[in-house]
């Protein structure tokens, strides 16, 4: 009787996994890309406390042969004119990919489990080295409800996004971008490049197209910022603000 349990419990979490159309593969990507997305923006901030700012983007174009792959564009802040190279910009944001590089991280970890680099869209002023203020980068939900803002700090100070096995607006080794936007997909804010919003929708791999995102997104505000040094110190923080790694 306990073995006929055990194999009915296995064949209902099958039976859930197959009628949801998301595969154990399917979630053994979304958890490695997931790690990756927090590898990274641990990185960011461990930079940041070091430098007193944040890195630019490094820029999507450039060869990996090229010397500058992978390092922060330019001297290190995005505050001036833009397009840069081949970064892309919002009115604040600046947006490319993980200068891994910069922040002494593995080539790997910038890249999410599909094989795409990952973007990484930060607060133009917090690349200068004299500027730690609140982010103004907007983080939605699928309906359009911002995820990110706080009466006191701000909305996030940078973005990291994979944009899941579509690819739309991802970066490749081989390519700016893997696959243009889709006029109806639901994640089409974390492709376009030109603006300071970003969504963060629940996931779902494309298996309710009404409400379609494969895209998985992390972020940081100076509440999450200021959440972690207090705990680094020994605080008790009880409340927690917007989670960092979206799509939870």
């Amino acid at each position: 009787m306990e073995l006929s349990a055990v194999i009915g419990i296995i064949a209902l979490v099958v039976g859930m996994t197959v009628s949801t159309g998301i595969t154990q593969l399917d979630i053994a990507k979304i958890q490695g890309t997931k790690q990756s997305l927090e590898v990274v923006r641990q990185a960011l901030n461990l930079f940041q406390k070091k430098m007193g700012r944040y890195p630019c983007p490094a820029d999507p174009v450039l060869a990996s042969s090229h010397a500058n792959y992978g390092v922060e564009y330019g001297s290190g802040s995005c505050v001036g004119a833009c397009p840069m190279g081949g970064l892309s910009c919002g009115t604040n944001a600046v947006i490319g990919m993980v200068p891994f590089k910069t922040l002494g991280i593995n080539e790997g970890v910038s890249y999410d489990a599909w094989d795409r680099r990952i973007t990484y869209a930060v607060d133009k002023t917090h690349t200068a080295a004299s500027e730690y203020e609140n982010g103004t980068l907007s983080v939605q939900d699928g309906s359009g409800n911002e995820i990110t803002a706080s009466a006191v700090l701000g909305k996030a100070i940078f973005v990291l996004g994979s944009h899941g096995e579509d690819g739309n607006g991802g970066y490749t080794k081989t390519a700016a971008l893997a696959k243009a936007c889709g006029a109806t997909a639901k994640d089409i804010e974390n492709c376009d490049n030109n603006d300071d919003i970003f969504v963060s929708p629940p996931f779902n791999n494309g298996t309710v197209a009404a409400s379609f995102s494969d895209d998985l997104v992390a972020w940081q505000t100076q509440e999450n910022v200021n959440e972690e040094e207090e705990e680094e110190a020994g605080v008790d923080t009880t409340q927690q603000a917007t989670n960092p790694v979206g799509n939870e």
